[in-house]
C-alpha cells in the first residue's frame, strides 16, 4: 500500500494542494489540469489581453478574508493593516502592466502575516485581560486568621492551586476550569466566614462551661455533672464538624440545654447531700456493714438507688431522681427500723442547718484565742458523738442548739476582742488595753460560757484615749503585716524602704498619736503603690524573660529608675507600660517572623521581595529605635494586605507553631525506635520536611509534609510501643517457661509450639518490614503478633499472679487492674469502695489495663529493673529468682518503679467529689473515702509497680523486744526483724535472710495524667 493509500493522510494533501491553488490563483497562477501542473496565466492556452499583475488587482475585490482587519483589533493595529492592504493596491495599480509579480506577492503575505499577528496579540490581550479578571477575583476573596486552621489551610490550597493555573495558562481553554472552581472557593470562604462569629460564640460557651463544671464539680451530684461532661464533649465534637451556621446553632443549643439546668441540679445535690449524710449516718451507726468485705443489706440497698438517681439526673430528671432516693426508707431492708432512720434524719437536718448557719462563727471564735475558743470543737465533737457513738439523737440535738445558743452569745464578745487582744502581747499588765482584756477574759469561762455582756462592756469601755492608741497600734500592726508581705528575694530594696518608713511611725506612738497617724496616713499610700508595682513588675520580669531575654529592648528600664528613686506610683505606671511592651513584642516577634519567611519564600531582586524586605526594615527601626511597636505590627500587617501573602504568612505561623510539637514527637519516637535502621523512613522525612521550609521556603508544601509525618508518626508510635510490649512479652513467655518448667507441656502452653522459634521468627519478620521502610505495617504485624500472644499471655500473667500471691501479698493486680475487670466494676470501686475482686479497697484513681499483654509487659519490665540492682558491697546484681538477701538491715528488699509503655495501655476514672462519710467509732461527719464526681481518663501510658522480698518468718517464734509478732505485716520486707528475731533465738547473726521476690503492687499511673494533652504533666 502507498502513501497516498492512507485516506487521511490522502485527505491532509488534498487539503494542502487546495490552499497552495488558492493561493497562486490570486498570484496569477493557473492549475493545468492537462498538465497536472501550475501554469502562469501567460502560459494559458488561451490568450488573454490582461497582465499577472491585472489579474492580481482583480482578486482584490472583495478584498480576500485573509487580509480583512480581524475583530478587536486596535485601533492601531487596523490602521496598520488596512495601510498595508492600501500599499499592496497602489502596487498593483501603479505596475498594472507588469508580469513580475514578486514584489505584490511579497506585499500580500506582509498584509496576511500582520492579519495573523493581530489575531495573535488580540487573543494574548483577551487571555491576558481574562487572567487579570481571575486574579482580581482570586485576590477579592478575603483571608480571615479567625476560621479554622483546616479551613485557612484548605482555602491556602485551593488559592495556590488557581493561582498556578491561571499563571500558567497559554490559551483561554485552559482558563475554563478555573471559573467554576473560583465560584466554590468563593462560597466555601463566605460560608466559613459567615460562621466565624457563630463559632466564636459557640467556642466562648464551650469555655464558659468548661469554667462552670470545674466550679461545680465538687457541688453537684454524679449524674448532673456527667450530663454536663459528656455535653461539653459533645459540643466540642461537633463544632469541629460544623460546616455552617446553623449546625452550629444546634449545638449551642444543644449545651445551653444541659447547662441552664445548673441551678436545679445544684438545688437536687443540696437536697443530695443532705439526704446521703442523714443515710451515712443511719448506715453506720443502725446498719453497719458485717465486715469490710460486704456490704449490708441497707447499703446495697443506698448504692443501688445512688446509682438510679445517678441515672435520672444524667437525663435531667431530677424529679425523678429525687423519687429514687425518697425509696430508701421504705426500702424492705430499712422499713423496720423508722425509728432510727427518723432520728438520724432529725440530727442530720440539725446539723446541715448547724454548719450552714453557725460554723463560719464558729471558726471565727475558734481563731480569735478567746477564753472559751478551745471550746468549740470539743463541744461539736461531743453533739456528733452522742449520736453518732451513743445513738441519742434526742440528746444530739440538744447538745446542738446548746453549742448555738453559746455561739450567739459568745461571738459579739470574740468580735470586740479580736480588735484589742493582737495589741496587746508585749504590754504590761498595768496598761489600759491589757486590763481590759483581763477583765473580759476573767468574764468568761473555760467553756465559753460566763457573763457574755460584762465581758464585751470591758472591752468597749476603753476611753477615747487609749481607744485611738488601741486603733493606731492596730494600722501598725496592719501596716507592718503588710511590710512583712513584700518578698526580700525580689523586692529588697522596697522591703527596706517600707521598714524604715515603719520605723519612724513606730517611734511616734508613745508620745505624739497624732504625729503616729499622720504618719501612717502617709505610709500607707506609699504601701499601696508598692504593692501595686510589685505584681506589675513580677509579670513584666516574666515577660522580659520570656520576650526579650537579653533585654534588647530595655522596655523595663524607666521602671527600675523610678523605683530606684521610691517612686513607686511612677514605677507601677511604668511597669504597666514596660509590660504593654512586651504583650506587644510578643505579637510582633512572631510576625515579623511570618514576614520574614513570606520575603524568603520570594525571589531576591523582584518587586514582591523589595516590597517586604523594605516593609521588614521599616518595621524593625520602628520596633528598636523608635521604640514603637504598635507603629511596627502596623507596618508589618499592611504587607498583608494581600490575601495571597496573608495565607502565606498564615501557613508560615501554623509551621512556626505545628513544627516543635512534631518534633518533639519525631525525636521521642525515633530515640527508641529499633533496630536502627528502621529509623531511616521517618528521619528521612523529617529531614525532606524541614528542607522544604527552611531551605526552600515553602511552607505551604512543608506543611503538607509535616501533616504526612504526623500520621507517619501515628504509625512509628504504635511501632516502638507495640515492638517495645512484643519484646518485653517475649522475656515474659521466657521467663514463664523457666520458672514453671514443672508444668506439664509449658513450651506449648505459653509458646503455642515446642519451642519458641515461631515467636523469634515472627518478630524478626516484623523488624524486616520497618527496616525496609514500611513500618505502618511492621506496626500492624506486631499488633496481629500481640493479639495472637493474648492466650499466652493471659496464661502467664495467671501463673505469675498466682506465684506472688503469698504470705501478706494478696495477689490482687490482675483482679483489680487486668484487662477483664468491667468499666462499671471501675466505677463501683470509685463510688462505692468495692474493688472488682469483690473486696473493700478505696481509691481515688481506679484504673485496669487494657491487655494482659500491657499487664505482663508492665511486671516483665519492672523485674528487668530490679535485676539490675545489687545489695550494698555486692558486685552481683539480684535475680527475681533469687530465694535469700544477705543478713543485711540495708540489703534491698524493696522497689518501686514506673514504666513507661510508650504508647496506651489503660482507661481510668478518679474522683473529684468526696461523698459524705461518717466515723461510727470516732463519731467524726466529714469527706469519706468513696467520690460522687468523677472524671473519665483514657491514653495512659505509665504504669507503677512494686516488687518486695516476701521474708520467710516461718522458722522463728519468738519476737524480740519492740516488735510484734512475725505475721504482722510491717515485718514481711523488714530485714532489721529478723536478724533481730533470728539473733534472739540463736544466739548469732543469720548467714542470710531467707524468702521470695513477689510483685506486689502493678497498676496504670494516673497521677499528674493530662487528659486534654494526652501526657503526663512535669
Amino acid at each position: 500500500m502507498s502513501n497516498t493509500d492512507d485516506p487521511q493522510e490522502a485527505g491532509i494533501k488534498a487539503s494542502a494542494i487546495a490552499w497552495a491553488r488558492t493561493m497562486y490563483d490570486l498570484s496569477g497562477w493557473v492549475w493545468d489540469h492537462t498538465g497536472g501542473k501550475l501554469a502562469s496565466g501567460a502560459e494559458s492556452t488561451e490568450a488573454t489581453a490582461e497582465t499577472a499583475m491585472q489579474k492580481m488587482r482583480a482578486r482584490m475585490d472583495p478584498r480576500p478574508v485573509k487580509t480583512v482587519v480581524p475583530p478587536g483589533a486596535s485601533a492601531q493595529e487596523e490602521a496598520a493593516i488596512d495601510q498595508l492592504f492600501a500599499d499592496l493596491l497602489d502596487h498593483l495599480d501603479t505596475h498594472a502592466g507588469s508580469e513580475d509579480l514578486t514584489q505584490a506577492k511579497q506585499m500580500f503575505v506582509a498584509v496576511v502575516n500582520r492579519v495573523d499577528q493581530a489575531k495573535q496579540d488580540i487573543a494574548q490581550r483577551a487571555l491576558d485581560a481574562k487572567k487579570v479578571e481571575l486574579s482580581d477575583r482570586l485576590k477579592a476573596i478575603p483571608f480571615s486568621t479567625e476560621v479554622t486552621d483546616a479551613e485557612a489551610r484548605a482555602f491556602a490550597k485551593s488559592r495556590s492551586a488557581l493561582s498556578r493555573v491561571i499563571a500558567g495558562a497559554t490559551d483561554l481553554s485552559k482558563l475554563e476550569p478555573v471559573e467554576p472552581a473560583l465560584t466554590k472557593l468563593e462560597k466555601a470562604v463566605t460560608a466559613a466566614l459567615s460562621t466565624v462569629g457563630p463559632r466564636q460564640q459557640a467556642q466562648d460557651q464551650i469555655t464558659a462551661a468548661r469554667s462552670a463544671r470545674d466550679a461545680m464539680a465538687k457541688v453537684v451530684d454524679r449524674g448532673y455533672y456527667k450530663a454536663v461532661t459528656d455535653a461539653i464533649a459533645a459540643a466540642d465534637k461537633a463544632l469541629r464538624a460544623a460546616k455552617t451556621a446553623s449546625e452550629i446553632t444546634s449545638l449551642r443549643a444543644a449545651l445551653k440545654a444541659v447547662m441552664d439546668k445548673e441551678g436545679d441540679a445544684r438545688a437536687y445535690a443540696a437536697e443530695y447531700e443532705s439526704k446521703s449524710l442523714k443515710v451515712e449516718l443511719y448506715l453506720s451507726v443502725h446498719a453497719p456493714d458485717p465486715d469490710r468485705d460486704n456490704r449490708s443489706p441497707a447499703h446495697a440497698a443506698w448504692i443501688a438507688l445512688a446509682k438510679s438517681a445517678a441515672q435520672k439526673s444524667a437525663a435531667l430528671d431530677f424529679s425523678g431522681a429525687r423519687a429514687e432516693l425518697a425509696k430508701f426508707e421504705t426500702h424492705s431492708a430499712v422499713s423496720g427500723d423508722g425509728a432510727n432512720v427518723s432520728g438520724c434524719g432529725s440530727f442530720a437536718a440539725a446539723y446541715d442547718s448547724f454548719m450552714a448557719n453557725y460554723d463560719d462563727k464558729r471558726l471565727f471564735i475558734k481563731g480569735s484565742k478567746i477564753r472559751g475558743a478551745g471550746a468549740m470543737d470539743a463541744d461539736l465533737a461531743a453533739a456528733r458523738k452522742k449520736g453518732i457513738c451513743d445513738k441519742d439523737w434526742a440528746a444530739a440535738k440538744t447538745l446542738l442548739e446548746d453549742l448555738q445558743d453559746k455561739i450567739d452569745k459568745l461571738h459579739p464578745v470574740a468580735v470586740e476582742w479580736r480588735k484589742i487582744y493582737p495589741l496587746t502581747s508585749s504590754l504590761g499588765s498595768s496598761d489600759p488595753l491589757r486590763q481590759a482584756v483581763d477583765a473580759a477574759k476573767s468574764k468568761l469561762n473555760s467553756d465559753g460560757s460566763g457573763d457574755h455582756a460584762a465581758a464585751k462592756a470591758a472591752l468597749t469601755g476603753v476611753t477615747g484615749t487609749e481607744r485611738k492608741r488601741a486603733a493606731t497600734l492596730a494600722r501598725l500592726a496592719a501596716v507592718k503585716k503588710r511590710v512583712e508581705g513584700i518578698d526580700t528575694s525580689a523586692f529588697s530594696a522596697a522591703h527596706s524602704h517600707a521598714n524604715g518608713l515603719v520605723s519612724g511611725v513606730e517611734g511616734d506612738i508613745p508620745g505624739d498619736l497624732d504625729a503616729a497617724n499622720t504618719g501612717l496616713d502617709a505610709l500607707e499610700p506609699k504601701l499601696d503603690a508598692i504593692e501595686a508595682w510589685m505584681p506589675l513588675m513580677t509579670d513584666a520580669r516574666a515577660a522580659r524573660a520570656l520576650q526579650d531575654a537579653s533585654d534588647t529592648y530595655g522596655f523595663l528600664d524607666d521602671a527600675i529608675t523610678e523605683a530606684g528613686k521610691n517612686d513607686y506610683a511612677k514605677a507601677r505606671t511604668k511597669a504597666a507600660a514596660a509590660l504593654t511592651n512586651y504583650q506587644l513584642l510578643a505579637r510582633y516577634q512572631p510576625l515579623r517572623a511570618q514576614v520574614t519567611g513570606v520575603r524568603d519564600c520570594q525571589t531576591s531582586g523582584t518587586p514582591p521581595y523589595d516590597m517586604v524586605d523594605a516593609a521588614l526594615t521599616e518595621a524593625h527601626d520602628l520596633a528598636t529605635v523608635q521604640k514603637d511597636l504598635t507603629k511596627a505590627i502596623t507596618r508589618l500587617q499592611q504587607v498583608l494586605a494581600d490575601p495571597a501573602l496573608a495565607e502565606l504568612a498564615h501557613e508560615i505561623g501554623l509551621w512556626q507553631q505545628q513544627y516543635p510539637r512534631v518534633k518533639k514527637q519525631h525525636d521521642k519516637i525515633t530515640t527508641v525506635m529499633e533496630p536502627a535502621a528502621a529509623k531511616k523512613t521517618l528521619t528521612d522525612a523529617m529531614a525532606a520536611v524541614e528542607d522544604k521550609a527552611n531551605t526552600d521556603h515553602d511552607y505551604p508544601g512543608a506543611m503538607e509534609l509535616l501533616e504526612t509525618h504526623r500520621q507517619a508518626l501515628v504509625a512509628g508510635r504504635a511501632y516502638v510501643a507495640n515492638r517495645k510490649r512484643a519484646k518485653s512479652l517475649k522475656k515474659a513467655l521466657d521467663r514463664a517457661v523457666a520458672t514453671f518448667s514443672g508444668v506439664p507441656d509449658v513450651e506449648q502452653k505459653l509458646y503455642g509450639h515446642t519451642d519458641d522459634s515461631k515467636l523469634r521468627a515472627a518478630m524478626k519478620a516484623a523488624d524486616d518490614l520497618a527496616i525496609a521502610g514500611k513500618v505502618a505495617d511492621a506496626a500492624k504485624a506486631y499488633a496481629a503478633l500481640l493479639t495472637s500472644w493474648q492466650g499466652f499471655a493471659k496464661e502467664t500473667a495467671k501463673l505469675h499472679e498466682a506465684a506472688d500471691a503469698v504470705g501478706s501479698n494478696a495477689g490482687h493486680s490482675i483482679d483489680r487492674h487486668g484487662a477483664d475487670v468491667t468499666d462499671a466494676e471501675l466505677l463501683a470501686r470509685l463510688t462505692t469502695g468495692v474493688a472488682p475482686d469483690g473486696k473493700t479497697s478505696t481509691t481515688r484513681a481506679s484504673s485496669k489495663f487494657d491487655t494482659f499483654e500491657a499487664w505482663l509487659q508492665a511486671r516483665e519490665e519492672g523485674a528487668a529493673m530490679l535485676e539490675q540492682k545489687s545489695h550494698p558491697g555486692s558486685s552481683d546484681t539480684i535475680k527475681v529468682s533469687d530465694t535469700s538477701v544477705p543478713a543485711d538491715v540495708n540489703a534491698v528488699v524493696a522497689m518501686k518503679a514506673e514504666i513507661d509503655h510508650q504508647g496506651p495501655i489503660d482507661k481510668a476514672y478518679v474522683g473529684v467529689k468526696p461523698a459524705p462519710g461518717v466515723d461510727p467509732v470516732k463519731g467524726k461527719i466529714g469527706k469519706g473515702d468513696t467520690y460522687e464526681t468523677y472524671e473519665a481518663l483514657d491514653g495512659i501510658t505509665r504504669s507503677q509497680t512494686l516488687w518486695l522480698f516476701e521474708i520467710d518468718f516461718s522458722g522463728l517464734t519468738i519476737p524480740p523486744v519492740g516488735h510484734v509478732s512475725p505475721p504482722d505485716f510491717r515485718h514481711k520486707g523488714d530485714p532489721k526483724a529478723y536478724i533481730d528475731i533470728y539473733t534472739t533465738e540463736h544466739g548469732a547473726a543469720p548467714a542470710s535472710i531467707p524468702g521470695k521476690w513477689v510483685m506486689m503492687q502493678l497498676f496504670p499511673l494516673v497521677d499528674k495524667w493530662n487528659q486534654e494533652l494526652q501526657d503526663y504533666e512535669t
